[in-house]
């Protein structure tokens, strides 16, 4: 059996706490229809957590395929369009709490090249992190065989 899980239907009152925000400190333009969603929202992740464990409870299945599970990005292209994201204040703050790094209060485009100078490992590794939890947690709460494709870049 395939699960397709629901579709997130996004409404223009929301759409800013959900959309990913570029280096420049704006909700990025969806590249070739893959706009994406922050993936730190807490609301989102609880949804997502949600449709596997009705997944699980109505459908006899012994895994899940965790597709598209990426940073906005339209890769599957003879020129790849991967921009930086997300830099929304909640990434930020997170991140910065979640690595004890110190960044002074400034304009989100100055964090943004402060986080892809200075603090590029971290950073990357910070949002590694973050996808790596998703799927710990798909993992500890369902118990199902996970499939996953990543992709680092």
């Amino acid at each position: 059996m395939h699960f397709v899980p629901r579709v997130w239907i996004v409404t223009f009152a929301c759409w800013s706490a959900l959309a990913r925000v570029g280096a420049g400190g704006q909700v990025c333009p969806p590249p070739h229809g893959w706009q994406g969603i922050c993936p730190t929202h807490p609301g989102y992740r609880q949804s997502r957590m949600d449709d596997f464990r009705r997944a699980r409870r109505d459908f006899e299945i012994d895994g899940i395929w965790l597709d598209y599970h990426h940073s906005r990005a339209s890769w599957e292209r003879a020129e790849p369009d991967m921009p930086d994201t997300c830099f929304c204040r909640r990434c930020v703050d997170r991140f910065a709490h979640e690595t004890n790094t110190q960044l002074p209060h400034e304009p989100l485009p100055q964090l943004a090249q402060r986080l892809l100078g200075q603090h590029a490992d971290a950073w990357v590794q910070w949002r590694c992190d973050v996808f790596t939890d998703w799927v710990r947690e798909f993992r500890s709460r369902h118990g199902l065989q996970l499939g996953l494709a990543a992709r680092t870049a």
